[in-house]
């Protein structure tokens, strides 16, 4: 287990005021202050967990992307995700990231880093509010190019990481969890460690956009999920101090099941236990290269398409994000009758890809969510 050590308990803590301000606003006002851009959906690797099933012409073109985002701003959105596909097969990819980070963006660039070469690296480290989100699949060469498809795609993906590091770019290592790597979860904890830099672990692993379950294959069985969980826990605790901004306190289980908890429930609310179950159509959208708006880059519920409306009305007035957003509360039996509710992260990108409706049990979900609770309640019983 990734931990160094037990740790002192400490009194709960309760979320600022300004912030659950901040954050009632952006859900009352359906504010759009975080949307993912597909840029392209074209690739150089063929990772086999991709939830993306085909790429096609008619890509949305430079002028049009500028104007959607200056279009965002106006709307209030504060954080943009350029991924793909791989965005740097897009040749525009500097004038959008300069007109961008003209408008105040805080920016992330999702990439396999296979491309990143010197000069590339230098232009992304003159932003400095962007950073680069590497996806790393295992902590050695035939792990990780066994499921990109593509020989010697770590070793590029290594150099890209030290060229950005050359640079000064922020830099997060974006790790998918599965049967393919389990065994190296600590080892590219310790990559992350040797680099400087945090790693995002996650073992959600997304049925492909148009419904094909066949990535679901490389999921953890429900013994390998306890253990990956186990792991992944003890090394959040690691930066949770950081991340509630407590620096310099001991946390323990305890802590990280509070904060946990916290993202299930509405922030705003939190002794009533009112709840947001997802922010997708509410805070957070998503465009397809082809203009499709989604509410969240997971659930390709098609809302509008750009090249027949603007975003605004979409957002506001598309018969299908106002049904989701009079829906947003509807739940199954089963996630109604349960005694972890509470506790669970609804997510509805999975409840429409694995039951076609975003109110559908994610039976995906409800594992998830009790593998973790099991731990959590363990761990925190011990420490």
């Amino acid at each position: 287990m990734y931990r160094r050590g037990r740790r002192k308990k400490r009194k709960e803590e309760t979320t600022d005021p300004l912030d659950r301000e901040f954050i009632d606003r952006l859900f009352e006002g359906n504010v759009p202050y975080s949307g993912s851009l597909e840029l392209t959906h074209r690739c150089n690797l063929y990772c086999r967990h991709c939830y993306q099933f085909k790429a096609r012409g008619g890509e949305l073109g430079t002028e049009r992307w500028e104007a959607l985002l200056g279009e965002l701003a106006s709307l209030g959105c504060l954080f943009i995700s350029f991924t793909g596909g791989e965005p740097l097969l897009r040749a525009d990819l500097p004038r959008l990231l300069e007109a961008a980070a003209g408008m105040g963006y805080a920016i992330t660039l999702q990439t396999n880093g296979t491309l990143i070469n010197r000069k590339t690296a230098r232009m992304l480290g003159g932003y400095p509010t962007l950073r680069a989100d590497v996806s790393v699949y295992g902590s050695r060469d035939e792990t990780h190019d066994a499921l990109t498809g593509v020989a010697g795609s770590f070793a590029a993906a290594r150099r890209g990481m030290e060229m950005l590091l050359e640079s000064e770019v922020p830099l997060l290592l974006k790790v998918t969890m599965g049967s393919f790597n389990l065994q190296e979860a600590e080892d590219i904890a310790s990559l992350a460690d040797s680099l400087g830099v945090k790693a995002v672990f996650s073992s959600l692993i997304f049925p492909r956009n148009d419904r094909d379950p066949a990535p679901t294959s490389l999921r953890l069985d429900d013994a390998a999920l306890e253990r990956f969980i186990r792991f992944e826990t003890g090394y959040m605790l690691e930066s949770l101090a950081e991340i509630m901004g407590t620096e310099g306190e001991t946390l323990t289980y305890g802590d990280l099941a509070r904060y946990v908890r916290k993202c299930a429930v509405d922030p705003v609310r939190l002794e009533s236990e009112n709840r947001r179950y997802c922010g997708a159509g509410r805070t957070v959208f998503a465009v397809n290269p082809y203009g499709d708006v989604y509410p969240c880059v997971a659930l390709p519920l098609v809302l509008g398409n750009l090249m027949e409306d603007n975003f605004a009305r979409i957002w506001k007035d598309s018969p299908p994000i106002i049904r989701l957003r009079e829906r947003e509360d509807e739940l199954a039996v089963e996630c109604e009758e349960c005694d972890l509710l509470k506790k669970c992260a609804i997510c509805r990108a999975l409840s429409f890809l694995e039951g076609g409706d975003t109110a559908a049990l994610s039976r995906e979900r409800c594992r998830q969510t009790r593998a973790l609770i099991k731990v959590l309640e363990h761990e925190e019983a011990r420490s």
